[in-house]
């Protein structure tokens, strides 16, 4: 009975292909969940892999040879991309010894190969003729590759109406394909030449093609299915090599805190860091102080158009009336005798339905009713900063203008250098996107980014409570937060404990870089951080054990 050798270096080598893969796709899971203990195992067994595969090709037909050499090529570029991620870890002198085996093992087979003088099966045009010919009579492989991937992920965005937004396909996925079509078609043809991974030869131009080009559907959806943990700040370097990501899983925290002196480059991570989330559709809202967001593109709202909710809060909930008059007594520093006049005031004038607009003129009346001058004037204070607050009501909103599903920049620059507005405005779009993620219950991924930038400018009273609410719970609810500051204050070092990055632009005030020096008990980093130039950062990962790495912003 004649064995036919092809088809068995073929299977054993698919085999050997397949699980250089497998050890590949979990270095690949290891970096980014940042589990290091075991990566360093994993490659070397996943070289020992390529050196077996290696061993087989030099003793292999021609033909095997052809077809297998782009997968077992695909193999070692994708070890030596991995490596270059984690090369710091590896044992160098092993690794190096490993290399001079490889160098000794090629030259002692090729040499071996010459004198087996091993004999093709077929002509070398014949078994490429016989690739792209079979390609027309057998379909069903294209269907199995490319075809089965982008119509599982087509057809999962139908039913879940998933049907906006972008997906980047990566090679491993494409040549999990070629392996499928390898297994299937060696099992149900009966020829000599086997398509192990023919789909690397005949559609090269194909492969590297999607491997480049983004697919629309949900990147959501992705990242469920492949289990991605991050997306990539684009132009934003970590310890030179390494792109500056951002949690998206939330079974780690996703919340960052940004401190840096006025023109060191807040402002421009801040941007780079918006647009890669949204390109990866995740919405971003971004707390925008001095109209320095417009050129994002993104829907701009009037503050005004949180109103609406705010009085329809106060209208349906005595709570929200409370927690109202909470917030204007912590903004003006009201006394007890002011806070019980405006809760006395407040309470009648909800509980008769009155219009909101007419509140100013009811507070005159109000006025103009007391005989008690103290009374007076404490009503002609309240009287000038609610005035200023609903005045410019037109009409109540059943609901606010924009969907939390789509990126908006909320200009608080048309509120100037009022503080006492601008906390009522930040207060309530924050308290809204907060009760808006806990009525979408718990999420596994980070469905939405709030960025506040100047925050040292409203962090305070019922906002940093609030703030602290959502670094404390927000990632379970898929709800992620960037405080961006010039200085760290006492409020902000209690949100150190539940944030996931700190990022440290140039410092020159020296209280802040004394709270740092506690936080990262470090006593020599007021040296380093004066030292930063513009663009320049310290990049601190708090999810795991601590590490601090250098960075820069590549392009403004």
């Amino acid at each position: 009975m004649r064995i036919d050798t092809s088809q068995i270096y073929i299977k054993l080598l698919l085999l050997i292909l397949i699980l250089i893969f497998i050890s590949q796709q979990i270095m690949y899971i290891l970096v980014y969940i940042k589990i290091y203990n075991a990566y360093d195992k994993i490659f070397f067994i996943s070289a020992v892999f390529i050196m077996i595969s290696l061993f087989i090709l030099m003793i292999s037909p021609i033909e095997v040879i052809l077809t297998s050499l782009p997968m077992f090529l695909y193999s070692v570029s994708y070890l030596i991309y991995l490596y270059a991620h984690v090369a710091n870890i590896l044992y160098t002198d092993i690794l190096s010894t490993i290399l001079l085996i490889m160098i000794i093992s090629i030259y002692g087979l090729y040499r071996f190969r010459r004198k087996l003088k091993i004999r093709s099966f077929s002509n070398i045009f014949v078994v490429l003729s016989r690739i792209f010919y079979y390609i027309k009579d057998d379909p069903g492989h294209l269907l199995i590759t490319e075809g089965l991937i982008l119509l599982l992920l087509s057809s999962a965005d139908i039913l879940l109406n998933y049907i906006t937004g972008k997906i980047f396909f990566t090679k491993p996925e494409n040549l999990l394909g070629a392996l499928i079509d390898g297994i299937f078609i060696t099992f149900i043809r009966n020829r000599k030449i086997i398509f192990t991974s023919v789909f690397s030869w005949s559609f090269t131009p194909l492969l590297y093609y999607v491997s480049s080009t983004h697919i629309y559907t949900r990147p959501r959806l992705y990242r469920e299915i492949f289990k991605e943990k991050s997306v990539v700040i684009d132009d934003v370097a970590v310890d030179k090599q390494a792109n500056l990501m951002i949690n998206v899983s939330t079974d780690l925290s996703p919340h960052m805190l940004v401190i840096g002196s006025t023109g060191t480059g807040k402002t421009v991570l801040s941007k780079k860091i918006s647009r890669s989330l949204v390109k990866n559709n995740i919405p971003v809202i971004i707390f925008d102080l001095h109209n320095e967001y417009k050129d994002l593109g993104f829907k701009r709202l009037d503050p005004r158009d949180i109103t609406g909710i705010m009085i329809n809060d106060i209208y349906s909930n005595r709570d929200s009336l409370n927690e109202f008059i909470d917030v204007i007594r912590a903004s003006f520093k009201l006394g007890a005798l002011q806070t019980a006049y405006l809760q006395d005031l407040l309470t009648r004038y909800v509980e008769e339905r009155r219009n909101i607009q007419k509140l100013p003129e009811y507070l005159e009346e109000e006025i103009k009713r007391q005989e008690d001058p103290e009374a007076q004037r404490i009503l002609r204070s309240l009287h000038m900063y609610l005035k200023l607050l609903f005045s410019e009501i037109s009409e109540i909103k059943s609901d606010v203008s924009w969907r939390l599903d789509e990126p908006v920049t909320i200009d608080l620059s048309s509120v100037g250098r009022n503080n006492f507005l601008t906390d009522i405005y930040v207060y309530y779009f924050i308290r809204y996107i907060w009760r808006s993620a806990r009525e979408r219950g718990f999420m596994r991924n980070l469905n939405q980014m709030i960025i506040i930038d100047e925050a040292h400018n409203v962090l305070r009273g019922k906002i940093h409570e609030l703030l602290s609410t959502i670094f404390r719970e927000g990632r379970k609810f898929g709800l992620g937060l960037i405080v961006i500051s010039q200085q760290i204050s006492d409020e902000m070092s209690e949100y150190i404990n539940n944030i996931g990055k700190i990022i440290i632009f140039r410092i020159v005030d020296m209280k802040t870089i004394e709270i740092l020096q506690k936080i990262l008990d470090d006593e020599n980093i007021s040296r380093d951080l004066l030292r930063l130039r513009e663009l320049e950062f310290y990049y601190i990962d708090l999810t795991g054990e601590r590490q601090i790495f250098r960075g820069k912003i590549l392009r403004i």
